[in-house]
């Protein structure tokens, strides 16, 4: 590829569908996303398509499948935001990156809403409803 990131002819799409699935806090998750099932001309691809997942540009995993393939896999990644991108390849060249964005372990809770304060001579009384969101 060139500094311009152009894409040779015949190399795959990009991939699409990309979901991130994280439970809580958890640093494990699952990572899906659909192999691209035409080339960068329009014409449909024929045979293997080599896929590279990272995180942060840190290699996680990479196989081979079948254009228009559902591939899930799982993954671990740190802390905190974290840029998940799948890049396609063949013999012809590779795809662009497609990425999403996602937040993985704790998160701080959003600002409370409804906050009151209420004094009755020197006595002081707070309420408030508690945040259901986190940050990210």
């Amino acid at each position: 590829m060139s500094f311009l990131d152009e894409v040779e002819p015949g190399a795959p799409e990009t991939a699409y569908h990309l979901k991130a699935t994280f439970k809580d806090s958890c640093l494990t998750g699952t990572f899906s996303f659909t192999l691209p099932q035409k080339d960068v001309s329009g014409h449909a691809l024929d045979g293997m398509l080599n896929y590279k997942v990272t995180a942060n540009g840190v290699l996680l995993k990479e196989g081979t499948e079948q254009p228009g393939t559902d591939v899930i896999l799982t993954i671990d990644v740190n802390p905190g935001m974290n840029n998940l991108a799948v890049t396609v390849g063949n013999t012809y060249g590779e795809s662009k990156m497609a990425n999403i964005k996602i937040w993985a372990g704790m998160d701080a809770p959003t600002a409370v809403s409804h906050l009151f304060a209420n004094m009755d001579g020197k006595d002081v009384s707070l309420s408030w409803a508690a945040p259901k969101t986190g940050i990210h």
